[in-house]
This record gives structure tokens, C-alpha cells and sequence, in this order.
């Protein structure tokens, strides 16, 4: 959840409006400075990832104490589970953008760059919620159709972020900078309709937008399962229309046919 201008929290870098075709680098520019951020951060997602998958793992395979401690209906799993989630988002996230981006990336161009209190506070939420709602009500999450569904919205969603960064490599970061002003927004390449762009408008948007969702079910959050689509539907709405805005004149009739053939798989988002 984030992407943010000069009047946002949300992280601008979350981007992933459609992408243009990246221009060759100029080898003889030194390398960027940002290197020591982006291995804090590979740490940092390193040690959180292994300790929330194991522990995760090592509920699921202990001998149930008690009916209500056997997975997957145990609350006790579930919390793990969605850190090695979260840590498994933005690892992926560093990896596309170090790999297929390496001259431009930084730690600003992370989700947990700019953004990194707006995740907090979401993350914080849903984790507070799945601990306490476990002993106050219950609902049907844990029922296996449920759950696979979820997990499905999970992994889906993973994938489609990661290979939105992949696909359009250092277009994915040249983007943020046309649309919040610090290059210029003259039509600069070709646009991306290869890939993951051949499928879907904004693949980042709809990757974080399922992900997100699929988390909650997984967690059983109610309170969460409504609030996470509700705000990141109207930040998304709001994004895409405005950066469509801006695609249009720089491309013209070029995206505006690819908006005609291409939708976003987000509800009522980029609808044309």
C-alpha cells in the first residue's frame, strides 16, 4: 500500500502504471550510491523471512496439544505465515529491481522506502487483529475452500508484482520519475505491451491490490478484509486515473488503444 508524491505517505515507487521500453545506460557514469541501503534492507528480509517460515512450518508439523492448536484452524500459525508473506513481497521486490534495474536502484524505490509508515501501521494492524479476534469471535476462514482460494490470491499476486518489475526493468523506475516531475514527460521510448503488459494494465497494482486481500482471508481478519480493499481501491482508483491521464498525452492514440484491449483485473479501476 503506498506510492506517494510530495503529498502522499504512499510510496511513489510502488509503481507500475504501464512502462516504456528502457534506453541504454551510459557505462561511463559511476554506480549509484545506494548499495549499502539496498543490502540493509536483503538482511533485514533475509532474517525475517527463515525466522517466519520456520516458525510457521514448526506449527503445522508439532502434534496438536489440543483440537483448537491443530493447523490450519490454530490462529497460532497464521501470524508467521503472514510476516514470511510480507518479507517474501518486498524480497521479491529487491531482487527484480536489483536484477532487472541495477544502475537505477535504491532503497527509495522500495515499498518499505518512503512508504514504510503507512506498511507499518496496516501490517501492525492485521497482526493485532488476527491475535486478538481468535479468542473474542470466529468465523469460517479456516475451511479449506477458503484457504486455497486465499492462498491462490497470494501467490498470484506475488508473482504478477514481480514480473511487472521484471518486464519492464529500468522502464519500471524511468515511470516513477516522468510522472512525479523529475524527468522530463516528453514521449522518451517505445511503450511495454510485452509480457505481463500483454495481460494487464498496472500488473504492480494488481499484484499488491490480490495479495493484500488473500492475506486477510488467510488470517481471518474481518475488520482487515474490509478495510484493505477499501482503501487500496480508492488509492489505486485515484492513481491509475491520474497516471493514465498523463499516458495518454504522452502516447496518444498508441494507449488509448491499449486501454481499449487491455483491462486492469481491478474492480471498476481504469474502466474505459
Amino acid at each position: 500500500m503506498e506510492y506517494s508524491d510530495s503529498s502522499s505517505e504512499w510510496s511513489e515507487d510502488d509503481s507500475l502504471a504501464t512502462c516504456s521500453q528502457p534506453q541504454e545506460t551510459d557505462a561511463s557514469q559511476p554506480p549509484h550510491k545506494g548499495l549499502d541501503g539496498l543490502a540493509l534492507h536483503g538482511f533485514v528480509l533475509g532474517i525475517l523471512l527463515t525466522a517466519a517460515a520456520t516458525v510457521t512450518a514448526w506449527f503445522f508439523l508439532q502434534p496438536p496439544l489440543s483440537p483448537q492448536c491443530r493447523a490450519p484452524h490454530s490462529p497460532h500459525w497464521r501470524t508467521p505465515f503472514f510476516l514470511a508473506s510480507i518479507a517474501s513481497l518486498h524480497a521479491l521486490e529487491l531482487w527484480a529491481i536489483t536484477r532487472y534495474a541495477p544502475e537505477q536502484a535504491s532503497s527509495k524505490h522500495l515499498r518499505l522506502g518512503a512508504g514504510r509508515r503507512t506498511h507499518i501501521v496496516a501490517y501492525t494492524f492485521a497482526t493485532v487483529e488476527c491475535l486478538v479476534s481468535r479468542y473474542l469471535w470466529w468465523f469460517p476462514f479456516g475451511l479449506p475452500f477458503v484457504m486455497e482460494v486465499a492462498g491462490t490470491m497470494v501467490v498470484v499476486g506475488l508473482l504478477v508484482h514481480t514480473l511487472a518489475i521484471v518486464h519492464a526493468g529500468p522502464a519500471f523506475l524511468d515511470e516513477v520519475r516522468r510522472r512525479t516531475g523529475s524527468t522530463s514527460r516528453t514521449r522518451p521510448h517505445a511503450l511495454v505491451t510485452t509480457g505481463i503488459y500483454r495481460v494487464m494494465r498496472h500488473p504492480a497494482y494488481f499484484g499488491y491490490f490480490w495479495w493484500a486481500i488473500g492475506t486477510q482471508l488467510i488470517m481471518g481478519n474481518v475488520l482487515s478484509l474490509l478495510a484493505f480493499p477499501i482503501v487500496l481501491w480508492s488509492f489505486f482508483a485515484g492513481r491509475v486515473r491520474v497516471e493514465e491521464e498523463m499516458l495518454v498525452r504522452v502516447y496518444g492514440l498508441e494507449y488509448e488503444d491499449y486501454q481499449r484491449r487491455v483491462g486492469t483485473w481491478m474492480p471498476f479501476i481504469g474502466n474505459t
